[in-house]
């Protein structure tokens, strides 16, 4: 097993680890189609990361597009509609954005969302992580904190929009230019213009956190955090999470726990996960969702040196080749590994 493995080049071996460590916690691998119904991504282009999409029609007239997502894909075939039961996937899977494939992996778990199953799945991106890099961090957020607060300020969804944008960017200097146009409460303006500051880290960012609230909602929020915050302190390295509420997703379909995962020297965000129950409810499923997906493309895995027990059979140009291969016969006879190189003259 171990020869086998090392003949896989370092991205394949990484995919087998993280592919191991999701089964190991019972999690069955699945595989869906390369191709899926147009119909199904156009009408939730909102949840996907990128809107550039391949679409032809086939010999039937369908029009079918190359998956820019897996998690549409599983979830619109996985989902139970038993409530009292839990479904757990995981996948690797090539998607298209664009002319570009990808490599994501990642699970998705299915039933009735509660507190064990968001710190199962945190924990298990943390773990994730750690198998890409000794270097990472994971930030987490919610987004029921933040529509909570919009949601006391305006019901105009324009603005709401804008707003959200513009904590997710971090950009206080054209969110004050907002607000201050707006007919809102001061009160209210100075809440929302503290959001993409609470970012640190759990315990502080927390504490920020509940000074801000100003109903159930969002206490409920930060509550569901603290309760998160109080298993994952015990069994991970607290310096490599964070809260930052600045992380927002698209509300018609993340409906709680968000988070994003980063590794040292990465250019982006390697993992993005989440609580998806309004993405199920637009599907017509009847049951929650949380998952995570693992961005491959993102992580550069060093390839492996040679080991130093490599035998070198060299050969110049008027060599006995039937030699060469008595040889190789002879140590691959022994188990051992070897390469054969020509000999400059």
């Amino acid at each position: 097993m171990r020869d086998l493995l090392q003949a896989l080049g370092a991205d394949e071996r990484l995919m087998l680890q993280l592919r191991g460590l999701y089964e190991q916690y019972g999690y069955r691998h699945t595989y869906v189609s390369n191709l899926e119904p147009y119909e199904l991504f156009l009408n939730n282009k909102n949840f996907l990361k990128s809107d550039a999409i391949i679409s032809f029609t086939d010999s039937y007239g369908k029009i079918m597009a190359l998956k820019p997502d897996a998690t549409l894909s599983i979830v619109n075939r996985v989902a139970s509609e038993r409530l009292d039961h839990f479904e757990r996937v995981c996948y690797n899977e090539k998607i298209y954005r664009g002319f570009k494939e990808i490599n994501q992996t990642g699970i998705e778990l299915v039933g009735d969302i509660d507190s064990y199953c968001r710190i199962e799945v945190i924990l298990l991106a943390v773990f994730s992580l750690q198998i890409i890099s000794p270097d990472y961090l994971i930030d987490i957020s919610h987004m029921g904190f933040v529509s909570a607060l919009l949601d006391q300020v305006s019901d105009d969804l324009g603005l709401r929009v804008q707003i959200g944008q513009h904590i997710h960017q971090k950009n206080t200097h054209d969110l004050k230019k907002l607000l201050d146009g707006c007919d809102i409460a001061q009160e209210h303006k100075d809440r929302i213009l503290q959001v993409p500051l609470l970012y640190g880290p759990f315990e502080k960012a927390m504490e920020a956190a509940r000074a801000l609230c100003v109903n159930p909602k969002m206490s409920q929020a930060v509550d569901e955090l603290s309760k998160i915050w109080g298993v994952l302190k015990d069994i991970t390295d607290v310096r490599k999470l964070c809260l930052d509420f600045s992380i927002i997703n698209d509300l018609d379909y993340y409906n709680g726990v968000i988070f994003q995962g980063y590794i040292e020297n990465a250019p982006q965000v390697v993992l993005t996960g989440g609580n998806y129950d309004n993405l199920m409810k637009k599907l017509g499923k009847q049951s929650g969702a949380i998952g995570f997906a693992v961005y491959l493309d993102q992580v550069r895995v060093p390839a492996e040196q040679p080991e130093e027990d490599e035998a070198v059979i060299r050969y110049q140009t008027e060599a006995d080749i039937p030699d060469i291969f008595r040889q190789m016969g002879e140590l691959a006879a022994k188990g051992a590994r070897f390469r054969v190189e020509k000999e400059a003259e």
